[in-house]
């Protein structure tokens, strides 16, 4: 594992979410992502909170998104 930032922007270049993550590895779906309860989170350029549940996301190796 290992830290990583992850950010979702909005027009292209405009920040919307962003937090502070832990790369699980990769498989045939995709890149998996672990957010633990705590880790810090910001919406744009708002303060930074932290996160009130652990969550798990897949991002897939292809697709339209």
């Amino acid at each position: 594992m290992r830290p990583v930032t992850v950010q979702f922007l909005k027009n292209p270049d405009t920040l919307h979410w962003g937090f502070e993550a832990w790369h699980l590895g990769e498989d045939e779906y995709g890149t998996w992502i672990a957010v633990p309860t705590g880790s810090r989170r910001w919406k744009g350029l708002e303060q930074v909170r932290p996160t009130r549940q652990d969550a798990v996301f897949c991002a897939p190796h292809s697709g339209w998104w």
